[in-house]
């Protein structure tokens, strides 16, 4: 986008999108980039799969899929050669139907749900953002709880970045897409320059 010439930049990461993004904030010069927007962001993507899993009894349980994919991928995960297509059941809800089952790969689910999936624990890095941080919650999201968000800008604000700000948008689940209007309001009012006091929500 700098190459083509944009001068003010705001990047938005959704769910696992918003670990990323952290992630990338925390270790790049950015000098155009104005904000980045979390949307549905987690405290930990790891900790919200284990919370899951141990909510709902999935099949297989968290630790038993850390033992196996250990045991596939053996000492070096990144560049091991193996790998498998799993399911866990009753991870997402209460029961054993597809909609609250899950497919991974041993990859995909170390990295990014692992106990050592470090880039997707977004508290370790948040600290090292610098730009201008606006995080959005729906009040009814049942994957991120409600403490994460605040959790995440009191990290950011005590590391020294003073532009942070929580928003919880009324009648949204985790995609915020129930209430778009007031999504997007708060997204607006946060390149226009109308923020609240950091941490606000």
């Amino acid at each position: 986008m700098e190459m083509e010439g944009f001068k003010n930049i705001y990047i938005l990461g959704y769910s696992l999108g918003a670990a990323m993004l952290v992630n990338w904030a925390a270790n790049r010069e950015h000098s155009k980039v104005k904000g980045i927007i979390l949307e549905g962001g987690h405290y930990s993507i790891p900790d919200s799969w284990k919370r899951a899993f141990n909510k709902w009894g999935s099949s297989p349980s968290y630790e038993d899929v850390y033992k196996k994919a250990k045991e596939i991928l053996g000492d070096d995960p990144y560049e091991s050669p193996y790998d498998e297509t799993f399911a866990t059941y009753q991870s997402r809800g209460p029961t054993r139907e597809p909609i609250n089952s899950e497919l991974f790969t041993y990859k995909t689910w170390w990295f990014m749900a692992g106990p050592e999936a470090n880039n997707a624990m977004a508290y370790k890095h948040i600290g090292k953002v610098k730009v201008p941080i606006l995080m959005l919650r729906g009040e009814g999201d049942f994957l991120v709880e409600d403490w994460e968000p605040g959790a995440l800008a009191k990290i950011a604000i005590e590391s020294g970045n003073k532009d942070v700000n929580v928003k919880q948008i009324a009648k949204a689940r985790h995609d915020c897409m129930e209430n778009a209007e007031e999504m997007l309001k708060k997204i607006i009012d946060m390149m226009l320059g109308n923020r609240s006091h950091p941490g606000e929500q």
